[in-house]
């Protein structure tokens, strides 16, 4: 990346990419760069394998200035970790993170698998009013959002209670 100062923007750097954007979908079927088998956790079903690639980049991302419809490129000076996953059905999922350079792998195996949970139980709260509220006030709508987590909660503790368990 080459820094460069555009002129009013009172010495704030923009960094323009020095090279042509390369799609995910390119790092995907990339050769040069090799696909890691890596557990990612167990599950009821059994162990959980995936193929994975993790490229450190700099995200940008097409923009339009104005009336004219021009294609302006909005530059990220910060990198971010690329985390491309292959299924055994041979779906490909990407996931972008913030972490530090120096991370340890696992950990952003990890951080990936920990969205499946977090994605469900917005799933469920979706289902319990998370997003019918009608407030005016930050203080209604935190109360709102009490009243759902404590819904949630009452339905986990009930299913828990109901789970059949190996002694039964």
């Amino acid at each position: 990346m080459i820094p460069s100062k555009r002129a009013g923007q009172g010495g704030k750097r923009r960094f323009h990419p020095s090279f042509p954007p390369v799609y995910v979908e390119e790092l995907a079927n990339d050769d040069s760069l090799p696909w890691e088998r890596v557990f990612l956790a167990d599950s009821a079903k059994g162990p959980i394998y995936a193929d994975t690639k993790c490229v450190r980049c700099v995200s940008y991302k097409n923009s339009f200035s104005g009336k004219s419809q021009r294609t302006r490129l909005t530059v990220s000076d910060k990198e971010i970790w690329l985390y491309i996953r292959k299924h055994e059905d041979g779906s490909i999922k990407y996931f972008v993170l913030n972490a530090p350079a120096d991370i340890d792998r696992c950990e952003l195996d990890w951080a990936c698998v920990m969205r499946w949970p977090i994605e469900q139980c917005f799933k469920c709260k979706s289902h319990l009013g998370m997003a019918d509220y009608e407030t005016q006030t930050y203080c209604a709508w935190e109360r709102h959002m009490l009243f759902v987590m404590m819904a949630h909660f009452f339905t986990v503790m009930i299913q828990l209670s109901l789970k059949k368990t190996s002694a039964d």
